[in-house]
This record gives C-alpha cells, structure tokens and sequence, in this order.
C-alpha cells in the first residue's frame, strides 16, 4: 500500500521558508511537538471563527475541502 503525503495546512505552508526541518518534522514526526496549550487552541478556534466570519460575508468565496483527494 502507497503512503500517504503529508497535507499542507497554513501552518506548514508558512513554516516551510521559515525552517525547513520545522516543516519536516510537523509532516512526518509530529509526535515530537509539544502539546498544544489552552491558549493557543483558543487562538485556533478564534481564527476558525474568524475564516467562517469571512466566507458568510464573501459572495464569491470558494472554500477548498480540507478532506478532498481528487
């Protein structure tokens, strides 16, 4: 069975000039990361609040699906 490739997430678009092996450790070891905090989990949800904020207000947004393998 072919393995799967990693997904590329905001987070590792943007890490990825910034730090290389950052970048491959978040695709193939990211049980090495620290746990995350509380704090930084409510910065994910406000920024998922934010983005769905920001696709009621745009009549032209086209969302890409996180789950799609096409």
């Amino acid at each position: 069975m072919a393995s799967q490739l990693p997904r590329l997430s905001k987070t590792r678009f943007q890490a990825g000039p910034q730090c290389p092996k950052q970048l491959w450790l978040r695709c193939y070891r990211p049980e090495l990361a620290d746990p995350i905090s509380e704090a930084q989990q409510a910065v994910f949800d406000q920024g998922h609040r934010v983005g769905d904020l920001a696709r009621r207000l745009s009549a032209t947004c086209v969302s890409v699906c996180s789950t799609c393998t096409a």
